[in-house]
Order: structure tokens, then sequence, then C-alpha cells
């Protein structure tokens, strides 16, 4: 009787896989940077459409693929809705420059509002064997985040950011859902201050080094002096490379440190998202986005900008073969229990309209 328990209950590892090709994104990316161009800018959610199917479309779950049906007419909603406000803004403090702080006051405000509407069409538009994701209308949840939390930073002179995070990972997956199954987040703000003190340790290498080479720089200077050498007026001169290889290196220490911090929360959040007793497992290395990071903007620089395609599907590629789904329960059985719940529940989509804030 044992046996047969075990294996229902043995853990099944679908990987994801991302089967996107950068000859076929590039011809998608190059056609709308011309079309949004020349449209000055009107195209842009048909191009974020075009662009998020593409996405969708080559990411793979055990080889069934996830699909966008977003609207452009839904995003452009939110664009118009976006630029009335901002020519109101600019309006107003023209003729009333302190109308600005209202304004300020009134985006806070509607903050709760768009971040849960974007949420809601992202879930909504987002599919996965004819079923779509789901997120809670929680105003009250988003406004003690997004606008009670963030008043804290002064206060806490900044302290209570890796909570701050926390809280927003959780309320973002705890208020998502699968079909009718919600998704559920078991981490706590410990390893967020954790990964945090280990990155804002990082910069003390940095504070010794901008000790350390004035000092010395006073020193060659004071050498070269000595010996009729002005290096200030020498760009080839010891004064030079030394201000190189600082500038230099305090974007190596920058790009590490955002390298370490993407990586160890993006496993932190996944490998603790649960939903039906099926868990997430996700394995990104620093020194791999770090290599990605850096050379992907090596080649970019080079290639004045045309190989931001080729970028965006190394990085997806990547971040896709290192995260897989931990299945106990069957997927397929999975599914469509929840396309027969979905089908006798009945969807409620409401005003979905996109008020994309990019999250």
């Amino acid at each position: 009787m044992d046996e047969p328990m075990q294996a229902q209950t043995q853990t099944q590892t679908l990987p994801f896989n991302f089967t996107g090709k950068a000859t076929e994104y590039f011809g998608i990316w190059i056609v709308n940077v011309l079309l949004i161009v020349i449209t000055l800018g009107l195209y842009m959610p048909w191009a974020k459409v075009r662009t998020r199917r593409y996405f969708y479309g080559n990411t793979l779950l055990d080889d069934s693929p996830f699909d966008f049906t977003g609207s452009p007419i839904a995003i452009l909603k939110g664009y118009l809705l976006a630029i009335v406000f901002f020519a109101i803004y600019y309006a107003a403090i023209n003729v009333y420059p302190l109308s600005q702080f209202i304004f300020l006051i009134l985006f806070l405000l509607c903050m709760p509002w768009i971040v849960v509407r974007s949420m809601i069409f992202r879930a909504h538009n987002s599919v996965f064997r004819n079923i779509r994701f789901g997120f809670k209308k929680d105003y009250m949840g988003a406004a003690k985040i997004f606008i009670g939390l963030p008043l804290l930073m002064l206060p806490t002179i900044g302290l209570i950011v890796p909570y701050l995070i926390y809280r927003q990972k959780r309320f973002f997956v705890d208020n998502s859902s699968f079909g009718t199954t919600p998704f559920s987040f078991h981490a706590t703000a410990g390893p967020f201050y954790k990964y945090y003190a280990i990155v804002f340790l990082i910069p003390f290498i940095g504070v010794i080094a901008a000790i350390a080479i004035p000092a010395y720089h006073g020193y060659v200077t004071t050498a070269q002096s000595s010996s009729f050498i002005n290096s200030v007026d020498d760009p080839t001169g010891v004064s030079g490379i030394i201000e190189n290889v600082t500038i230099l290196g305090s974007m190596l220490i920058y790009l590490l440190m955002f390298s370490y911090l993407n990586a160890r929360i993006n496993n932190l959040v996944w490998n603790n998202i649960e939903i039906d007793n099926n868990n997430f497992s996700s394995s990104l290395r620093a020194r791999d986005l770090f290599w990605l990071y850096l050379s992907n903007s090596f080649v970019i620089i080079l290639s004045f900008g045309l190989m931001v395609p080729w970028a965006k599907i190394r990085m997806a590629r990547y971040r896709a073969s290192k995260l897989s789904l931990l299945a106990v329960t069957d997927l397929d059985g999975f599914v469509k229990n929840e396309q027969e719940q979905v089908n006798a529940i009945g969807e409620e989509v409401g005003e979905i309209f996109d008020v994309d804030i990019g999250l």
C-alpha cells in the first residue's frame, strides 16, 4: 500500500525552456522601432503586444507555450490616460507652480489603483493551456505597501528597503492565481535583509579605494612636480590612468552588486512560491548574470544598439534554463481540473484596460 502512495507523490521536475531566436526577434524589433518613430510613438502599444506575444509564445513549460492575449487598444487607453494627466500637470504648474504638490499627492493616492489594474491586466491576458492567470483587487493592501511603507524611508534612513521589497514580492504572489488556484509565498523578510547587507558591503571596497587612490595620486603628483612633469596636462600619465581605472572599477563594482542582488532575490522569490503543493526551483548564478550584463552591454555599444534583440534573447534563454516546476500533482490533471472549474464559475473581466507601469 505504501509504494503506490509514494509513486503518486513523486516529484517531477518540469523545466522551462525558451525557444526564441535572435534573427526572428530582430525582424519584430526593427519593425517596431521604425513604426514607433514614424507614428511619433503611437505604435508603441502594438509594439509591446507583438513583443510580449513573441516572448510568451517562445516560453515553454513541459513543452507547452504561454500566450499573451492583451489588446493594443487597451494599452493605448493607458497611455492616453497618462498623457492627459501629464498634460494637465505641466499646464497647471506653469500657471501655479505650487500645484505640483497637489498633483504629487493625487498621483500617490492613485498609485494603489494603478498597480492593481496593471497586474489584473497582465494576469488576465497571460494564458497557459487555455487557462488564464488572475489577480485579486486588493487596493487597501496596495495602499499600505506602495504608499504607507515608502513614507518610512526617511525615518528609517532607508533601512526599510529590504522589507519593502519583501512585502511587494509577497503582495504580487499572494494575490495571483492560475485559474481558480491561488499562489502562495513562503519567504520571510530575513533573507532579503541578508542579501542587501552583503551587497552593501561590496561598496566598502570602493570606499577603501577612494581613500587609497587619492593618497597615492598625491604622492605621484608630488614626485612628478619635483621632476618638472605636469600630470594634469598629461592625459597619458599616471594621473589619467588612475582616474580611468577608478571609473571603470566603480562601474564593474556596481554591475557586480546588481548581478548578485538580482540573482539572489530572483532565486529567493521563485524558490518560495507554491501552487497546489507544487513549487518552483530557480538557480540563477551571480557570475553568469554579471558576464551576460557585461558582454551584452559591450556588444550593444559596439553595434550602436542593433544587437539589443540578441541580448534580450540571450538573457531570456538563460533565465528560462535556470527555472523549473517541481510538480507533485500531475500537471495534465491539474490543468484539466482548472479548465472545468473556470468553465463552471465563469470569468469576471470587468473594465480591464492597461495602465502598464513596468513592474
